[in-house]
């Protein structure tokens, strides 16, 4: 399978997105919010990740309002592993709880870059749009090459918080890796 084609079924993997594709041209924050739902289904987070059986998956956004938006689109009534994915918005890193995937907008990666890998060891798996977040200890960083939209995958950092990634999922993304 070519990685346009593992990409593409990244994308449409699912039916919510269906629906808003067919409606409106794809901007890049929907592009961004279907990647992140897809990650929940290329990626594998601990057991003990959760607290109890019916803990939610939650997916935090902190500082981008508009895919926060699109994302909550996304996981209306949608479950993993019988655990309601919900989406909670953060103005301010010190309003960010516990979640399973936190998005850090482009205008915070800097700010909290000493952060970004306390956090992983949480078991959350970090993204952002800020240039070169791999380097800074993301996990996953976005970044567009000839008008797409990439992902790069921090290898050393999602093997830390012991996340287990999809050989789908790296075989589009660019690795990272420290070694």
């Amino acid at each position: 399978m070519t990685r346009g084609l593992i990409a593409a079924c990244l994308i449409i993997s699912f039916p919510s997105f269906n629906t808003v594709a067919q409606s409106n041209p794809i901007n890049e924050y929907q592009l961004k919010a279907a990647f992140i739902y897809n990650f929940t289904r290329f990626i594998n987070w601990p057991p003990d990740s959760f607290f109890n059986p019916e803990d939610p998956f939650v997916i935090g956004v902190l500082g981008n309002e508009r895919l926060s938006a699109y994302l909550n689109l996304l996981v209306k009534g949608e479950k993993l592993n019988d655990r309601a994915i919900i989406v909670r918005s953060y103005k301010n890193i010190k309003d960010v709880e516990a979640c399973h995937i936190l998005f850090i907008a482009d205008e915070w990666a800097s700010k909290i870059k000493n952060k970004i890998p306390v956090i992983n060891h949480q078991s959350t798996l970090t993204v952002s749009d800020a240039p070169n977040f791999a380097e800074m200890g993301g996990i996953i960083g976005f970044y567009k090459e000839k008008n797409k939209l990439r992902l790069e995958v921090n290898i050393n950092e999602a093997k830390s918080s012991e996340l287990i990634f999809s050989s789908k999922l790296l075989s589009v993304s660019n690795i990272y890796s420290t070694n």
